[in-house]
């Protein structure tokens, strides 16, 4: 597991070093993304946990 911390550790470093944003805006922008993806995974498990899908079955394919 170090070693994949110490990979994500590189890549980040790399990133901040390529990027030509403000640093305010960076931290901004991926607080947004972060933000972002955990609606998507909360949708995802709620949807996995609901007694009803997201599609009706009347609008399933028969």
């Amino acid at each position: 597991m170090t070693d994949t911390w110490q990979t994500i550790a590189r890549l980040a470093g790399r990133l901040e070093d390529h990027s030509t944003l403000p640093r305010e805006q960076r931290i901004l922008l991926q607080l947004l993304k972060i933000q972002e993806e955990s609606r998507i995974a909360s949708i995802a498990d709620f949807r996995a946990a609901s007694r009803r899908p997201r599609v009706s079955a009347l609008t399933r394919w028969r």
